[in-house]
């Protein structure tokens, strides 16, 4: 926990109020992002973004991930069409449907992030990856199935790059 110390913020207005909101502002904020990343998955949506890459292969599949933000937390996921006109080295996307997805997670709880796949690799964001991702601090998903078992992925968009995150299957 990092603590913000309270005369650094005192003022003759109402100091005391903003010391406080400080204090729990960088508490949370920076608990967040100095603290190894983490997102939980609950087992059945996890092998759900699995086959629905083993359905798509040998194009990217791509989703919205649902649940518990303030946990990163996983619990349902809404799959949207891939609609690239390279879709075995890229996704987009629909765009109204990808609209449609958001507004049916965020009545059933929070976006999570975003999930898509690597058909052949690799196991980590490629540079168009990196270059599309738009909504900081949320979770994008890779599922690579390459040639031996998938590998599931997730990085942290901080909005100027990716940080890994832990991937957690909850048990049934």
């Amino acid at each position: 926990m990092i603590r913000v110390r309270p005369t650094e913020f005192r003022s003759g207005h109402g100091g005391g109020m903003l010391r406080v909101s400080l204090e729990i502002f960088a508490t949370y904020y920076y608990a967040r992002r100095v603290s190894p990343a983490m997102i939980t998955f609950e087992a059945d949506v996890y092998d759900e973004i699995i086959e629905h890459a083993r359905e798509g292969k040998p194009h990217e599949i791509c989703g919205v991930l649902g649940g518990d933000r303030d946990e990163n937390r996983v619990e349902f996921v809404r799959r949207v069409e891939n609609v690239s006109e390279t879709p075995r080295v890229n996704y987009l996307m629909e765009p109204e449907e990808q609209l449609e997805a958001i507004d049916d997670v965020e009545e059933r709880g929070d976006v999570v992030g975003f999930y898509h796949s690597h058909p052949e690799g690799p196991e980590e964001p490629s540079e168009t990856d990196e270059d599309r991702a738009n909504w900081p601090e949320h979770s994008y998903v890779i599922v690579s199935l390459g040639p031996d078992e998938p590998f599931v992925g997730s990085w942290l968009w901080t909005g100027e790059e990716f940080e890994d995150e832990e991937v957690v299957v909850e048990s049934d």
